[in-house]
């Protein structure tokens, strides 16, 4: 059926693009053109209003001319004769003959010598009655301002009033006016019902405005156009919207709808025509074919075959091509069937011990998981395997494996899992334990096989292991976390070098911290995330601190991590060095700040490691920082502990006499806690010896106090400076007052601070 779907979606998609295009053609060659020719019509109606009004306008202009150039009109300005009033002004002439609704004569200072009206319905009576109040004044304002004859559109209550202004004059040409003649003509509702039927157009409104709107309105039903008439000062005074019904665009769009309603039932039939032989001829065939391969795949019943139709046709060619191919695939299949139990115990077990593998522990383990059954996972990893195969040869190292997996089969009984899952580990499962002192003793009975020497070709080769222990499912709720912990617990109990680790949650917190920092710590030291803080040193002699020493700190994810759990890290990464010389570089830049800042006699202490000072770079790199940052070298003081220095005392010495040709001081840190440190001490180009906390810790101690005093003593001869470091109570102080010790360091001076913290406490007390 998935085939008819898509042929649907397929000629949905063609029918839409076909309708598409049809709108498209019907828009732009029917429709387009045709708002055109509707448009053009419009346009032609407001043009016959157009000149339809002009044409009243001058017909009532040339009117008002005959009469206002006529030498009696002027004579009647002059004499007010009724004569003249009678004889040219009587009702029927040709002034009611055309609709004149007001006449007036008036004189030169706009005042009426005479008035005349006439109504043609109630409306234009209710108008002559106001009209001498509301049209003269706008008369009187013309005529004192333009004076000109002219004829215009005036408005009043919104109906358009022809008004024409006409200079009484006689028959000579150079003689001034003497008066004004003047007439109006209403366009009511008859006129507009007249014009209306005249022109064949529609009227739809008048407004009266004070801007020009010659604007175009289109709709689906009409189309509306305006045209907008001046008045006597041939301003903007009224505006005639002309209202077109758009007879032939609806009934155009009618026909298309129809057609497009036609044509979409026509599109439809054909499809479905379409779909239902296309369904008896193919797909109802397809079907067939595939239910019958999928009942094969169910049943794995190969006997099964395609029912063939009499039609000659491609599928029923298919269909003999596909039970063609059943037949050759029955008989492979029952060749298959004989080495199916081969195949699977090769894909399932170790080909070395012949133990189950690392897929099938999995399964086993997930099978577990599923009926939520408690069990115990113990990972048993060989330490220092790699060194037997070097050493003996891989022949050997699997004939260890094999000779310890055969031990540990025999020790494994009822209710037990054993695997091999990598090339030294073993998963060993433990099912159905009542109490927890019976894991303990499944553990102890793999520890004491152990502890007992393989013989291997009549050698004895003892060897030793790092045991995990993780439960179900109080350690890991699903495959990966539980494989997961117990992993963490092994590599835990190899790290201590225990026997044996349970896993626990700060195990996991712990490997997770380690595994973010091995990530992003090169991160770290590429984006400077590295904060330093500054412990106090304390002149006893002067009473005031006289230096600090540069403690590293990481700051991750706005938290603080301290040197130890991310230095042990960096070494083996191999990274230790950048940090250090970071440290270095900006421990200098800040000692220079304070200096510059006031803080006299005050110098820096960097702690340095063994791979750090090897670099061929080191010297320079310490030359270069000192020049960079302007720093007296003497005010520079690098620290290396007794540990990292005696990994190549000659190397180490080497490099440090050549740093101290720059002038800068060199401490031994930790001093004091080996018994070989007497014997170093004089090869080195050391200035400063820091005795550890550890001797300090337990100073009433009489051993301590003699091996300070020994230090104080050789120190002295030597010419050296001695800082203690670790003094936490007055007690100690006291002491190492009365051993006249020169420096000290420590928590009862104070806790290592950030730049800031230090600034505020020690930077005006220098």
């Amino acid at each position: 059926m998935k085939i008819q779907r898509k042929l649907i979606r397929d000629i949905f998609y063609i029918a839409i693009l076909f309708f598409m295009f049809t709108l498209f053609i019907s828009k732009k060659y029917i429709i387009d053109p045709l708002t055109t020719f509707e448009m053009k019509m419009v346009h032609d109606r407001v043009n016959r209003l157009e000149i339809y009004i002009d044409r009243k306008c001058k017909l009532l202009f040339d009117i008002a001319q005959d009469y206002a150039k006529w030498d009696d009109t002027y004579n009647f300005v002059e004499t007010k004769n009724d004569e003249y009033i009678k004889n040219n002004f009587s009702y029927e002439g040709i002034f009611d003959k055309n609709e004149v609704n007001f006449l007036f004569i008036l004189d030169k200072k706009g005042d009426i010598l005479y008035e005349r009206y006439h109504h043609s319905n109630y409306y234009d009576e209710l108008i002559n009655k106001t009209i001498k109040i509301r049209i003269l004044p706008t008369i009187k304002d013309y005529i004192s301002t333009i004076r000109s004859d002219t004829v215009g559109i005036q408005a009043i209550d919104k109906t358009p009033i022809i008004l024409v202004i006409q200079n009484i004059q006689n028959s000579k040409v150079s003689a001034l006016s003497n008066g004004y003649f003047i007439i109006g003509k209403y366009i009511n509702r008859e006129e507009i019902k007249n014009i209306n039927n005249e022109l064949a157009i529609n009227i739809a409104s008048i407004d009266v405005v004070n801007s020009i709107n010659n604007s175009l309105e289109i709709n689906n039903n009409y189309i509306f156009s305006s045209k907008t008439f001046f008045d006597i000062f041939k301003k903007p005074s009224i505006t005639f919207k002309v209202k077109f019904k758009r007879i032939f665009y609806t009934e155009t769009i009618k026909n298309l709808k129809l057609f497009f309603l036609l044509s979409l039932i026509l599109i439809i039939s054909s499809i479905l025509i379409f779909i239902k032989r296309l369904k008896a001829s193919v797909l109802d065939k397809i079907l067939l074919i595939k239910n019958t391969i999928n009942k094969i795949s169910e049943t794995s019943n190969l006997n099964l075959r395609i029912p063939i139709t009499k039609e000659d046709d491609e599928i029923s060619e298919l269909s003999i091509d596909i039970n063609s191919m059943l037949n050759k695939l029955e008989k492979t299949s029952k060749r298959l069937k004989e080495s199916l139990d081969d195949i699977y115990y090769l894909a399932y077990h170790d080909n070395l011990t012949q133990l189950p593998n690392r897929l099938k522990a999995i399964r086993y383990i997930e099978d577990l998981i599923n009926v939520q059954r408690p069990f115990h996972v113990i990972l048993l990893d060989i330490d220092n395997f790699k060194n037997i195969n070097d050493m003996y040869g891989h022949d050997l190292g699997d004939a260890v494996l094999k000779y310890l997996s055969k031990k540990l089969q025999n020790n494994i009984r009822k209710n037990k899992f054993l695997a091999r899952i990598g090339g030294d580990e073993f998963l060993i499962i433990v099912e159905n334990l009542r109490s927890d002192f019976q894991i303990q003793n499944i553990v102890n009975d793999i520890i004491n096989l152990l502890s007992k020497p393989l013989l291997i070709k009549s050698d004895k080769l003892y060897i030793e292991a790092s045991i995990g222990i993780a439960e179900f499912p109080k350690d890991g709720s699903t495959l990966q976390s539980l494989l997961k912990n117990v992993e963490i617990a092994m590599y835990e109990s190899k790290k201590k070098k225990l026997k044996y680790q349970y896993f626990n949650s700060a195990l996991n917190e712990r490997a997770l911290t380690n595994l973010t920092l091995s990530n992003k710590l090169k991160q770290c030291i590429e984006n400077n995330e590295f904060i330093i803080f500054y412990q106090p040193i304390y002149s006893l002699k002067e009473n005031k601190v006289c230096g600090a020493e540069a403690l590293v700190r990481l700051n991750l994810d706005n938290k603080i991590i301290p040197p130890s759990q991310f230095i042990p890290i960096a070494r083996e990464l191999g990274l230790l060095p950048d940090i250090d010389n970071l440290v270095l570089a900006n421990s200098i830049k800040q000692c220079k700040i304070w200096i510059d800042s006031g803080m006299k006699d005050f110098s820096i202490s960097i702690n340095t490691s063994f791979r750090q000072i090897i670099n061929e770079n080191f010297i320079d790199f310490v030359k270069n920082t000192i020049t960079k940052f302007n720093v007296p070298p003497q005010d520079v003081t690098l620290e290396i502990t007794e540990e990292e220095a005696l990994e190549d005392l000659e190397l180490v010495t080497e490099i440090l006499s050549r740093v101290k040709e720059l002038n800068v001081n060199i401490a031994i840190d930790d001093f004091g806690t080996g018994y070989s440190s007497l014997n170093y001490i004089t090869r080195l180009p050391v200035d400063i010896l820091k005795i550890d906390k550890s001797l300090i810790s337990n100073i009433n101690d009489k051993k301590n106090i003699e091996i300070i005093k020994a230090i104080l003593s050789m120190a002295n001869s030597l010419k050296l400076s001695v800082i203690v470091e670790g003094v936490e109570s007055e007690e100690q102080l006291n002491i190492l007052r009365g051993l006249n010790v020169e420096k000290i360091q420590g928590y009862l001076i104070d806790k290592p601070l950030c730049k800031e913290e230090f600034e505020t406490k020690y930077l005006k007390g220098c």
